[in-house]
């Protein structure tokens, strides 16, 4: 008569480890080779030590801490499935909800001065679902302006926009990206004539 040999809880228990770590990567990936002769070592070693040898001796069955193991494996995978749905639900804002929860936050702060010579952002308005539009009061004339200074404002204030624009977090430039939001930067006089209109759009952040 054959004689059952006695379970080794050493065995048993990298064969949960196995079966655990590699079952999940297999509920993430797929079945890949590594992954999956991983996850069938881990089940040999705990059928072998955990119901054909004997387990007569162990306070804890092993059919118990299998599923056990099984729970909190499934458990794991579901709440990461959960996070990344909620992730994804954050990347997929539509480009008018940005426009317009921007259009929001900056309106709390308006009119506002810049610097101290009269120069203020007085409004801030959705052009359409891609485009937002700032709109600024120079206290100056246009008449007064000739047309090298008004080159020189509008090639200085550009760079001045984008390097404002590159402070942003990157996340939150991603979303402008993705979703090719334009910020358009119109400048009007004292008499509100325009100055200049300054787009800067994905390419420029």
């Amino acid at each position: 008569m054959e004689t059952i040999k006695e379970a080794n809880k050493f065995s048993f228990g990298l064969g949960i480890f196995l079966f655990a770590t590699f079952g999940f990567t297999i509920l993430l990936t797929g079945f890949e080779i590594k992954s999956t002769l991983g996850f069938l070592l881990g089940v040999y070693n705990i059928w072998q030590h955990g119901f054909v040898n004997d387990v007569s001796k162990w306070k804890v069955k092993p059919k118990l801490i299998l599923i056990v193991s099984v729970i909190v494996l499934l458990s794991a995978f579901g709440v990461l499935q959960i996070i990344k749905t909620n992730t994804s639900q954050k990347k997929t804002l539509t480009s008018k909800e940005i426009i317009e929860e921007v259009e929001k936050l900056a309106r709390k702060e308006l009119p506002k001065a810049l610097g101290n010579n009269g120069d203020s952002i007085i409004n801030i308005l959705s052009i359409n679902e891609h485009t937002l539009e700032y709109l600024y009061k120079m206290n100056s004339k246009i008449s007064e302006l000739d047309s090298s200074t008004l080159k020189s404002f509008e090639s200085d204030t550009r760079i001045i926009l984008k390097g404002n624009m590159n402070k942003t977090n990157p996340e939150i430039l991603n979303e402008y990206r993705r979703n090719k939001i334009i910020f358009r930067h119109k400048y009007v006089d004292i008499d509100g004539n325009i100055i200049s209109v300054i787009e800067i759009n994905e390419s420029d952040y």
